[in-house]
């Protein structure tokens, strides 16, 4: 079977340089979908086709959420003939070469299973260092870091941003799909820790680079321990990090202890940043709690902030 591959792209109200980010990477696969998961301008298809070809344009009244957007514009693809995907987040770049890089990776015969390939992410500031934790000792509570900078060949890591993420559509329908109850944020955890649990191991490839922030960051300086980058996440996304976080320990802690302990670590850091760098702290604390809360007890319903409210659309030509 002949390799096939498109970019999926969902886009919220995505930010200037949206078309000139699309037609990047529409040039480095054979087809590109973009799911609209419900924009206020919705988005156009005639103001991104310059340049780029074989686009398609799924349109959301409403927003469904990052993991129902991505297992519908996968869908697309693969109704289409797609034999892998590439996912992007409407505000990253690609770099010429990549999706080619991490196609090779997963061709190669190094890994026993086929692969997820990831590229190295070079966010705005460059001492925001790429990083993925990796396990030291299989089933044990140790975990270390990987970092970009420092890869020579492609690494196992434990996990990855969905943003660049490369598999094949076979991969997709084995695992089951992105989770639509986890709506937006560790969808892309929950994805690489239930591949793992397939056998499909998740590879960085040093070949690769993808342009992408987290959120909105900003540099502070601190004595001894040097730079440190809040994300500014809005109270609901702060919401669904607490929320789900606790969903995916009791899913997958006792499987992954090294990341549960990396997870619990990593929100402990965030809540710190928030408190001492961000503003509104006490909303954002308290939407925090809200989520540690309903993640305990399993609740799933989405909460206000996500703009689920239908909006009319325009309609392309």
């Amino acid at each position: 079977m002949s390799t096939s591959v498109f970019s999926i792209v969902v886009a919220l109200d995505p930010p200037p340089g949206f078309a000139s980010r699309v037609q990047s990477i529409a040039a480095q696969c054979d087809a590109t979908v973009i799911v609209d998961n419900g924009s206020i301008e919705a988005i156009q298809l005639h103001s991104i086709a310059r340049g780029a070809s074989n686009l398609h344009l799924i349109r959301h009244d409403e927003n469904l959420g990052l993991a129902k957007g991505l297992n519908v514009g996968i869908q697309k693809a693969w109704e289409l003939g797609a034999s892998h995907v590439v996912l992007l987040d409407h505000d990253s770049t690609v770099t010429p070469g990549m999706v080619a890089a991490l196609l090779k990776e997963i061709d190669s015969s190094t890994w026993v299973e086929e692969a997820i390939a990831v590229p190295i992410v070079t966010f705005t500031d460059h001492d925001n260092l790429c990083r993925w934790p990796q396990t030291v000792r299989s089933g044990g509570f140790r975990f270390r870091f990987i970092y970009g900078r420092d890869l020579e060949k492609p690494t196992a890591v434990d996990l990855a941003i969905g943003s660049g993420m490369c598999f094949s559509v076979d991969i997709w329908n084995r695992i089951g799909g992105f989770d639509d109850q986890l709506f937006v944020d560790l969808v892309d955890t929950d994805f690489c820790l239930r591949a793992r649990s397939n056998h499909i191991p998740v590879v960085a490839v040093p070949t690769a680079k993808l342009g992408h922030d987290i959120g909105t960051p900003d540099r502070k300086n601190l004595p001894i321990l040097g730079p440190v980058f809040p994300t500014h996440h809005s109270c609901f996304r702060h919401y669904y990090i607490a929320r789900n976080r606790m969903s995916l320990i009791q899913r997958h802690g006792l499987r992954f202890p090294s990341w549960m302990i990396y997870e619990t670590l990593s929100g402990i850091k965030l809540t710190a940043k928030v408190i001492v760098f961000e503003k509104e702290r006490l909303k954002k604390l308290k939407a925090m709690l809200r989520g540690t809360r309903d993640g305990l007890r399993i609740v799933t319903e989405r909460r206000h902030g996500a703009r689920t409210t239908p909006r009319a659309t325009k309609l392309g030509p």
